[in-house]
């Protein structure tokens, strides 16, 4: 199971570099996160609180424009993620 914190960390980690060959490992990171969670409503609070965890930790203090738009794809691709677990199965 992934922990909230080392999740945070892993993204910390991924915008602080803003290493584009690294977008598809954060994105994974953000799925074995979102599915480590028991049920729908646990990965949707978890999702809310990973968000709100990152932009408390990095979001406000980012300088250097490659890692604020790093972080802006972080942050939507939790969005798209949180969607996307959220869907039910056909």
């Amino acid at each position: 199971m992934t922990t909230n914190e080392q999740c945070v960390e892993a993204l910390r980690g991924f915008i602080e570099r803003a290493d584009r060959e690294e977008i598809a490992e954060a994105q994974a990171a953000i799925i074995q996160f979102a599915l480590s969670q028991p049920d729908l409503d646990a990965r949707s609070e978890a999702m809310a609180d990973l968000q709100q965890e990152l932009a408390g930790s990095v979001g406000e203090t980012l300088t250097d424009p490659m890692q604020q738009a790093y972080y802006a794809v972080v942050d939507a691709m939790i969005d798209r993620t949180r969607d996307a677990v959220l869907e039910p199965k056909a």
